[in-house]
């Protein structure tokens, strides 16, 4: 009976690549306004930065872009909410325009909100109810030395003024 010969492979040296998650929970406070519901959560997905970092931006229309070393890994979302008042109102936004988000494992990445008026300054005016807003956002991330692998979440406080 004749054996075959076994080849070794050699092991190759593995790469560890970080993933990284962001959850982005958005609580809105309304005056003078009927209601408010949520559609969806904002979400970069995963993602692996390398060598220095870069950007991942999620803008409030869905488009998703990077710089420097981040690569975009899964699904990504906008945050929207339906917004239920008279067509015609006067809605204004005001937030923290620079947010800080924690990783469970250490870390900080910055957040840079970006919300879907059409002049970026938190002002619409309401169509037909409801009326759909939408936020996303940047996100500045470090080195692999500066955001270790883990969950990165924070809160952004949206307050929702609706002019009578």
């Amino acid at each position: 009976m004749k054996h075959n010969k076994i080849n070794k492979i050699p092991l190759k040296q593995l790469t560890f690549f970080k993933v990284g998650f962001l959850f982005l929970l958005i609580n809105g406070f309304i005056v003078n306004a009927q209601s408010i519901s949520k559609v969806q959560d904002l979400n970069f997905g995963d993602f692996i930065p390398y060598g220095q970092g870069g950007t991942l931006s999620v803008s409030p229309d869905g488009i998703r872009n990077f710089t420097g070393e981040i690569i975009p890994k899964s699904i990504f979302t906008p945050a929207s909410f339906n917004l239920y008042v008279a067509a015609g109102k006067t809605v204004k936004m005001t937030y923290d325009n620079n947010l800080t988000l924690k990783g469970n494992h250490g870390g900080i990445i910055t957040f840079i909100p970006a919300d879907s008026s059409p002049t970026g300054n938190g002002l619409i005016i309401t169509g037909l109810s409801p009326t759909r807003i939408t936020f996303g956002g940047t996100l500045n991330i470090g080195s692999n030395t500066a955001n270790p692998v883990g969950l990165y979440s924070g809160f952004l406080v949206v307050s929702i003024t609706v002019n009578n």
